[in-house]
């Protein structure tokens, strides 16, 4: 069976996705210098591909504009919200309430920003590089990443890859196309980063994100590049893959990394929505069956026990308090995470309680 096979039910799933997200607000690139931040994370973002132009809100004017393929951003981070929420700016801008850019630096290449970054990284830091997912423009990649380091507490260094997703409910199919086309510019950049930072780099994919993220690493190791040992993680978010191409993913990538963890629930909405486009296939980022990965050294972190964590459960380890503590638990020196090679599959349910 193909792929993706649109039926009538698929279509009317689709149709009313598109209805339900048209009313919902979208971030917007909204950059202030003028407001007092209350505090700020620095988010570097490198745009791949065929980018559309960027909505940017200022002091006067809100234009579209065509930002360098490398940029810093200075986000501000209100105080007024709860753990995992974010507002998105409007035309009027609540520094207690609303995400908002303080500051943005452009830079002309990709050395310049590795730069930038090695100046900020300091010792015992990692760097985490966030490929986001399907329906996601430019600002809510940034702003995600931004909410992610703040309430993780991680003060490392956060970079966002922005491919070109058309951020648009019904653009699944063309997103899908872009991370093929993605997947060279990914390859070129992760190569840059772990060339520079060995075994600091955390990569990060999310929805179809992590599909991107999977076919970059393989595509390296068919090309006999691996860069496994030189990553310090590899983390699939909610990943919209299909279990079989997981597997042959896997199958042609000659070692994943000693950390790879697999993040889901079968009570992610957006991943059934993606099941039924393809025909029924079930996605590894809600596989009840997870157990069929039994000979894959993978940490699984099983979220189907949470309650509503808002956006159909699809981003619930950054919206729920309750995954956001367990990350937190997650130290680098927890049992949990070392000596991971080699012992195979381990699916922990959360909520639980982690040994501090």
């Amino acid at each position: 069976m193909p792929d993706y096979v649109i039926d009538r039910r698929g279509l009317f799933a689709l149709v009313s996705a598109a209805l339900l997200s048209a009313c919902a607000p979208r971030g917007a690139l909204a950059v202030r210098s003028d407001l007092a931040a209350p505090k700020t994370q620095s988010v570097w973002a490198v745009a791949i591909g065929a980018q559309r132009p960027i909505a940017v809100h200022s002091v006067s004017e809100q234009k579209t504009v065509k930002l360098s393929r490398f940029v810093r951003h200075d986000v501000s981070i209100p105080p007024d919200r709860k753990v995992g929420q974010i507002s998105w700016p409007a035309k009027r801008i609540d520094p207690q309430r609303d995400f908002y850019v303080s500051d943005l630096e452009q830079m002309d290449d990709i050395d310049a920003m590795l730069d930038q970054i090695a100046t900020r990284l300091k010792p015992g830091q990692d760097i985490m590089v966030f490929v986001h997912g399907y329906n996601t423009n430019y600002a809510e990649a940034v702003y995600r990443n931004a909410q992610m380091a703040h309430d993780f507490e991680d003060d490392g260094v956060h970079v966002s890859i922005v491919w070109p997703s058309e951020a648009s409910p019904t653009g699944y199919l063309t997103d899908r196309d872009s991370t093929l086309i993605a997947r060279d510019h990914l390859e070129r950049l992760m190569l840059r980063f772990v060339q520079r930072f060995p075994s600091r780099v955390v990569l990060v994919g999310h929805s179809m994100g992590a599909f991107l993220t999977m076919e970059a690493l393989r595509q390296m190791s068919i090309g006999g590049t691996e860069i496994a040992e030189d990553l310090g993680a590899l983390v699939l978010v909610s990943p919209d893959i299909r279990i079989d191409v997981f597997q042959a993913q896997v199958a042609r990538i000659r070692q994943l990394p000693d950390v790879t963890v697999v993040i889901l629930s079968q009570r992610d909405r957006a991943l059934q929505l993606s099941s039924t486009l393809a025909g029924g296939q079930p996605r590894l980022g809600s596989a009840a069956d997870i157990e069929v990965l039994s000979d894959m050294d993978l940490l699984v972190i099983d979220l189907s026990d949470l309650p509503n964590s808002g956006r159909g459960n699809h981003l619930a380890i950054t919206t729920s308090p309750a995954a956001v503590a367990f990350v937190r638990g997650l130290s680098s020196d927890n049992p949990v995470l070392q000596d991971r090679r080699g012992a195979g599959l381990l699916v922990l349910r959360v909520p639980l309680l982690i040994p501090r």
